[in-house]
Formats: C-alpha cells, structure tokens, sequence
C-alpha cells in the first residue's frame, strides 16, 4: 500500500481538489517559496494550502535551494508557513533551478534541522527531495541522513517506490517517497508531479504539543500606531489564564528575533477582559483608548502571527505582545 501525492506551484495554475481526491490522491505538498530567484513566498501558495486542508488531504510545505546561506533560508521558511498543523510535513526540494543551486550535503542538513527545531515533532516530518542520480552517490548525504529526515526521490519511468536499490547510503527506513512521473493527469491539471509515499512515510510520532483542552483559543488583536507612526500589533489573552515563565520568554523571543525589538520595546502585560470570542482589530494612536474599526487588513495580520504559530508557542496565555506592521 502507498500514499498518492502531488505537488503544486504556480506552474500548476488549474487543479481539481475535489477530482483529484476522487482519484485516490491523498496528500499534496505546496511550493512554498525559495532561493532559486531572489528570495520570494510563491502567490499561490496560501490559497493552495487552504483548499487542500479543506479537502482533507495530508498537507505539505516546501522550499526551493539557491544560495549558501541555509539558516536564514529555513528561518523564512518557517516565518512564512501557512497555519502549519501537527501532522504537516515538509520538504527540502534540493535541486538546480533557474539561478539557483544544490545544497550541498552540510547544507542541507544545516537546512533540516533548522526547520525540524522550529516544527517540532517527529525529525521525519522533514523531507529531503532530489533526482536519484545525487541521492544514490556513496558517502554523498552522510550529514542529511544523520538528521533522521526522510528521502524524497525523484526517479521518472520507474513504478512507484520501485526504484534501483540501494539508494547510496540512505537505509531504507529513511526512504519515503517517490517522484515517480511530471506528466500524471490529476485533477484535471495535465502535467501534475506525482508522487506515492509509503503507507508509514506520514504517519508521525511525537506531534508538537498542542494546548490543553479546557483553555479556549481566544484572543483579542489592538493594532494602532505610536507617536512616530510606527505600527504595532497587540495580542491580548485573557487574564484568567496565568502567563508561565516559558510563554513570556517563548513570546519576547519572537519579539527580539524576529520582530527586531530591544528589551525596551518588549512588553508583555494582562488584560482584564476581552469583549467577546475570536479576534478583534481596534485602532489605537498614542494615547488614546483603543476605538472599534478594522485598521489591518487579514493578509498583513496573518503574516505577523506567523512566526508565532509556526514555533508552535504557549498560546492560551495572558500577554499583549507588540510587532510592527509594514
């Protein structure tokens, strides 16, 4: 038994999620972005990875190699992935593309478990993705397989997960996928890269932890501007909910690494109350009492709170943390 999977980009502009699941497609991975031109998230990325949750298919992110500087590429990965879910994989497409490059062994591996500290979970849930020719060289990935990830191959004309073995130095429980064709008609998308996993390849252990039951996912958003212009964004928890020591250190991280801030410009309070369920966008200039109105749109709001969802940090607690808004 395997998996059939597809992956998508902007290259794949028609695709049928409802036919495609009709035709046995399980899972899809989306381009996320990558360095293979100058460092961009792809357009369609966010919407295909709604409609394929929205399908029920097992949902994967990935990332195309260019450059040299693995750490900040897989920083940016993970700043920008879409409401990624404990069950979510994601995948290292290592390949020469456009203007970029191959990673090298270290690179990738350097690459891998920068993503794989900031998901969390089982170390497979992170894919290396190559042609066979690369990944069945000898003493090649010795780096990248040492970090627990699962391999990814791309082997055209062969029957899936068939291909020559061994493939170099990868055991073959490390083996997890294959890229068995460019050319399937899958939802109704005529040149559809498809790809069968093995039965085990998604199935993981050791999912990050989620917050406890009994505390709703609530929350309040204040975004206004401070004297000199400058946005900012508060999110208020209830303060019902005690604020642990983890969770204000977890939160001015994310204030000071990602967001830039100093300690001065890290600020993390209670609040009282809050006005009703789910999230509420005020306007608040300096000095003044927060007034009704939206004054940010959804896209600039989601790709502020993605850092924080994506280190898969102590939500359910009380706090106001403060980020710019471009």
């Amino acid at each position: 038994m395997s998996i059939l999977g597809v992956d998508l980009s902007s290259n794949n502009p028609v695709f049928d999620w409802a036919l495609a699941w009709s035709q046995g497609v399980r899972a899809a991975y989306i381009k996320l972005g990558g360095d293979n031109i100058p460092r961009y998230v792809s357009s369609s990325y966010p919407v295909r990875v709604d409609d394929a949750r929205r399908q029920g298919m097992i949902v994967g992110h990935y990332w195309v190699t260019g450059g040299h500087d693995p750490v900040s590429a897989a920083e940016f990965f993970v700043r920008n992935l879409r409401n990624p879910q404990p069950g979510d994989f994601f995948v290292l497409d290592n390949e020469h593309l456009d203007d970029g490059n191959m990673y090298s062994d270290a690179e990738a591996a350097i690459w891998i478990r920068t993503v794989q500290a900031a998901v969390g979970g089982d170390k497979r849930r992170v894919f290396h993705y190559a042609s066979g020719s690369p990944m069945k060289q000898k003493y090649a990935w010795t780096q990248t397989i040492a970090t627990g990830a699962q391999a990814l191959v791309a082997w055209y004309d062969q029957t899936p997960l068939e291909f020559p073995r061994p493939l170099g130095d990868w055991p073959e429980s490390q083996i997890g996928g294959h890229q068995y064709t460019s050319s399937a008609n899958l939802g109704n998308g005529g040149r559809i890269d498809a790809n069968a996993f093995k039965d085990n390849a998604l199935t993981f252990t050791n999912a990050p932890s989620k917050p406890e039951d009994d505390v709703p996912n609530i929350y309040e958003i204040v975004a206004g501007k401070t004297g000199d212009a400058t946005h900012y964004l508060s999110i208020n928890r209830a303060s019902r909910y005690p604020l642990t020591a983890q969770a204000e250190k977890d939160y001015q991280y994310w204030l000071k690494n990602t967001l830039g801030y100093t300690d001065a410009q890290v600020a993390v309070k209670p609040v009282d109350s809050l006005a009703s369920f789910g999230p509420i966008v005020r306007d608040a200039p300096s000095g003044s009492t927060p007034a009704s109105g939206t004054v940010v749109d959804v896209d600039a709001l989601a790709a502020a709170l993605a850092p924080l969802v994506a280190k898969k940090l102590s939500i359910p607690t009380s706090i106001a943390l403060q980020g710019r808004l471009s």
